[in-house]
């Protein structure tokens, strides 16, 4: 497995070395889930609140029904 680290580092080195990022997709996390959690306790179920929010974390779940999609995220923090 170390064989296969060492030439992903190599490779990433090279892109360095000519000047790219073999990094460069990164977003702004602007909120977690226990901030969103505390923040928005007070709403009731299915009462709605327009917010632009980025988080980041790890998709437990995916439930699709139709033309809407419900997922579970988790962070560091929590579950929302």
């Amino acid at each position: 497995m170390s064989e296969f680290r060492e030439a992903r580092l190599k490779k990433a080195k090279i892109l360095v070395s000519k000047g790219f990022d073999p990094y460069s997709e990164k977003f702004k996390v602007t909120h977690t889930t226990k901030n969103l959690n505390d923040k928005f306790s007070y709403l009731k179920s299915g009462e709605e609140f327009d917010l632009d929010v980025s988080i980041a974390g790890r998709v437990l779940a995916r439930r699709v029904m139709g033309k809407i999609a419900f997922f579970s995220i988790s962070d560091q923090e929590g579950s929302i």
